[in-house]
């Protein structure tokens, strides 16, 4: 006995079957999306981390070469200021970073 004669011959998938595929697919995509969502922000919080240290440890190897003291200023909530205070006049900027 052939099964495809059986349904009259129709090849394909039922629209129940389309619409359990569907909606499997929508949940696994709604799962990556908050996934992504919580990836995202602890990167951007890394790559923050990382500029900081940087900036800091470029300040640090300034101060060591020239002998000088260096003061690194948070100024905004997205910008880092490095400056080379200078006795006994004031300072001069040497660089800004921003996030």
């Amino acid at each position: 006995m052939r099964t495809d004669h059986i349904h009259g011959g129709e090849r394909g998938f039922s629209l129940i079957e389309v619409l359990v595929v569907a909606s499997l697919s929508m949940v696994l995509m709604a799962m990556a999306l908050v996934q992504i969502s919580t990836s995202r922000a602890t990167m951007n919080a890394d790559n923050a981390m990382r500029l900081i240290m940087t900036e800091l440890n470029r300040a640090r190897d300034t101060a060591v070469a020239q002998r000088r003291n260096v003061q690194v200023t948070f100024a905004n909530t997205n910008e880092i200021r490095a400056s080379r205070l200078e006795i006994p006049l004031g300072s001069t900027p040497l660089r800004r970073a921003i996030m």
